[in-house]
């Protein structure tokens, strides 16, 4: 018996059939290991793509709703109806900021009136073989943050409906270098009309046959002012605007070779790196933005002679320094980020009115009273407060403040009138001039620089109907002109030294100057409204709202 069982085993050691199937039992744990690693593994996966997927649509639901509150209703709505395996973990509503200098993971910022929406989602992926070592299931948990696009462009300036004809040719002549005559017609066409920014840019490219990818190399570009006038006429044209297309022609044929980069002018915001904007997210008032392309790169000191514009002025001359715009500063904005600032220019105006001769007391002849008028003006600003385009109706809410400002009756150096790093002070000036008697003029008007920041809100009709919204000094002055005549102190003095009262001469010297103040104060509104400045004030434009839809950003 031994020797068979001996046998046998010798027998089964050299036995090749059935080795698979010890190897089989032996690699059997190893087996379903990687089989619930392939199975389960691939499960989780598609079911975490599907979470993402979720995720995505709930973020952008929710960036679309008007509050947080809504945004939350929204987001559990969508992951109900989309997949309910999922549960929503959390809704944050916020403001995005896409800042590449900025961390990712900190550009969302929590907040209750904000443009973006961050969701949480999760849900538990059951397993197949890894249930065998006590594994039924993974928790899958995927995250979305969404942004709603929009954009709104503004600008700051003075308004030109009351510009008067002689002024503004006078005006377009000193910048152009050459004589300009244009109807009233023309006038008031070019005040009326207004283009689409982009549309504006479109012809510029073609005009000015450039080769560029985007608006952000087109503005950056160095283009011919007339290439630019002359893509305005062909919009204006093409927009059924003819009477303005043709004023705007024939100021190109004044237009010098001088160059201009726009986007020391225009700020593009997020449409800087698209190739088309399509119309509607910004228009812009044609003839501030004529005189300001002229302005910029042209002639810094402007002299004006406007004649006999003036009731009971016999002549009146004017010196206009314009100062640089602040850097980084554009003259229109297009933009959804609220440190964008847009400023007017300085400027400085210094004017001469001589008076039409007349009889004063005590006189025995006419004599004629010159009046010098020193008015500066800083740079009015504005900035984009809030964009809401989830209410009803979409509106821009915009925040600007009035300029320093200040103004004299009194004589200044007309040699440092451009350099606006020097203060200049105003002395007396000598208004009345005679063989026996003179009288000596002086007046200060100052409002300051320490402005409020002033609100401003502008709805879709409003901004489809070009509406602008006045901001004012909070120390308002009542006509610049009138104010310094109502405070002006006149000194007579006997041949030229002698302090000598005469008050029916000072009374008479009162009374005409308070009858040319009015209309003094329409010529300097003219003329620095034609500079796109306030005297006092400052216009407030939303040119164009864009509501786009929300995007993934995180």
């Amino acid at each position: 018996m031994r020797e068979v069982t001996l046998s046998a085993v010798r027998r089964f050691s050299r036995e090749r059939r059935g080795g698979v199937g010890v190897f089989v039992a032996c690699a059997m744990p190893l087996l379903v290991s990687f089989a619930a690693f392939a199975v389960d593994y691939g499960t989780v996966q598609l079911d975490a793509r599907r979470l993402q997927g979720v995720a995505d649509a709930a973020a952008l639901a929710g960036a679309t709703a008007p509050d947080a509150a809504q945004a939350d209703a929204a987001v559990r709505a969508l992951v109900a109806a989309s997949w309910t395996k999922a549960t929503v973990v959390r809704t944050v509503s916020g403001r995005y900021r896409a800042d590449p200098q900025i961390a990712m993971a900190q550009r969302f910022a929590p907040g209750a009136n904000g443009d973006a929406a961050q969701v949480q989602v999760a849900t538990e992926s059951p397993t197949y073989f890894a249930s065998f070592f006590g594994i039924p299931s993974v928790r899958i948990v995927r995250q979305a943050t969404a942004q709603r696009r929009a954009a709104a462009s503004f600008s700051v300036g003075s308004r030109l409906i009351g510009l008067e004809g002689g002024v503004l040719n006078a005006l377009l002549s000193a910048l152009t270098g050459r004589a300009i005559t244009l109807g009233v017609f023309d006038h008031r066409a070019l005040i009326e009309s207004n283009v689409d920014v982009f549309t504006l840019l479109d012809r510029v490219k073609l005009r000015a046959n450039l080769s560029v990818n985007d608006y952000g190399e087109l503005l950056a570009a160095d283009v011919r002012v007339s290439d630019v006038f002359g893509a305005l006429s062909d919009t204006l044209s093409a927009s059924g605007q003819a009477g303005a297309a043709g004023a705007v022609a024939r100021v190109n044929g004044a237009v010098g070779g001088q160059t201009i980069r726009l986007g020391t002018l225009i700020d593009a915001g997020p449409f800087a790196r698209q190739a088309s904007g399509g119309t509607g997210a910004a228009r812009i008032p044609v003839l501030p933005f004529m005189t300001t392309v002229l302005e910029t790169n042209g002639p810094r000191r402007l002299a004006l002679d406007l004649g006999t514009t003036v009731p009971g002025v016999a002549s009146l001359k004017m010196q206009v320094a314009v100062g640089e715009r602040a850097q980084s500063s554009p003259w229109l904005a297009v933009t959804d980020k609220s440190e964008t600032i847009v400023r007017t220019a300085q400027a400085r105006l210094y004017a001469h009115a001589r008076l039409a001769p007349t009889l004063l007391p005590g006189l025995s002849s006419l004599a004629s009273i010159d009046l010098p008028l020193f008015v500066q003006v800083a740079g009015a600003e504005a900035r984009l407060k809030t964009i809401d385009c989830s209410g009803s109706p979409r509106s821009v809410t915009i925040e600007g403040r009035v300029s320093a400002l200040d103004a004299a009756i009194g004589t200044v150096d007309e040699s440092k009138l451009d350099d606006f790093s020097r203060t200049i002070q105003p002395a007396a000036a000598r208004i009345l001039n005679t063989l026996v008697i003179d009288v000596d003029a002086s007046a200060r008007v100052s409002l300051g620089a320490a402005e409020p920041w002033q609100e401003r809100r502008f709805t879709q009709a409003m901004i489809d109907g070009a509406s602008v919204q006045t901001i004012r000094s909070s120390a308002m002055i009542q006509g610049l002109v009138v104010s310094l005549t109502r405070n002006v102190t006149l000194t007579p003095r006997l041949l030229g030294f002698l302090p000598l009262p005469v008050s029916s001469l000072l009374s008479a010297v009162t009374q005409l100057l308070a009858g040319v103040a009015a209309p003094l104060d329409d010529v300097l509104n003219a003329v620095a409204g034609g500079l796109g400045l306030g005297i006092g004030e400052a216009d407030l434009r939303v040119n164009g709202l864009r509501c786009g839809n929300a995007v993934l950003v995180g």
